[in-house]
């Protein structure tokens, strides 16, 4: 008797642990399935990132002779003509376009950087009617901009880039939805001398 108790308990043991193995294998094979999904998305959108870049550098082209000849034209005409204001907002039509010309070229990642000054509270509110439009309805987005900013030394289209691929990565951590806070805020960190304090 204690034989087949001990027979029993054996199998039953064995059992466990076979169907401890079929989840752990299933579970690994799940685990596959997602990475082979992650690694097919990023192959997809480096695609769509290398063309992109194409696209946008072309347009970049024209945008580039049709702001030329606006130029030409606005020169050309007197200011108190309407068709000067008219060519005006064609040239800050043109501006506009050039703004998403950069947009796709930081995506595309074929950019040349152009450090200069810019305000990042303008950079934040540059994307943030994009971000609306195409974020997760389950995404709840926040932008607090704090007043009076200094302006930075940078690249507009890298610090573009730079806050896209923050919002993104946010909503891939958030699957079932949630809210995303963009704030900007004066740094108030001592610098490098400061720290090292008074020479002597």
């Amino acid at each position: 008797e204690r034989d087949v108790e001990a027979v029993r308990a054996e199998l039953v043991q064995a059992a466990a642990t076979a169907e401890r193995a079929n989840e752990l294998a299933a579970a690994e094979g799940r685990a596959r399935m997602r990475m082979e999904e992650r690694l097919q998305q990023a192959q997809k959108l480096e695609a769509v990132g290398r063309l992109a870049g194409g696209i946008a550098h072309d347009f970049n082209n024209l945008l580039t002779v049709a702001r030329t000849y606006c130029d030409l034209l606005i020169d050309e005409i007197p200011a108190g003509d309407t068709k000067h204001s008219d060519l005006l907002e064609i040239r800050a039509a043109t501006e506009r376009a050039s703004a998403l010309s950069r947009r796709l070229l930081a995506f595309g990642r074929k950019q040349v950087y152009a450090p200069r000054l810019l305000n990042v509270g303008d950079v934040v509110e540059s994307l943030e009617s994009m971000f609306v439009r195409t974020l997760p309805e389950t995404i709840t987005l926040r932008v607090h901009m704090a007043r009076s900013l200094p302006p930075i030394v940078g690249d507009v289209g890298q610090l573009e880039q730079v806050i896209m691929n923050l919002v993104l990565n946010a909503v891939d951590a958030m699957p079932d939805g949630g809210t995303i806070t963009i704030a900007t805020a004066p740094d108030t960190s001592p610098s490098a001398d400061e720290l090292s304090g008074p020479e002597t």
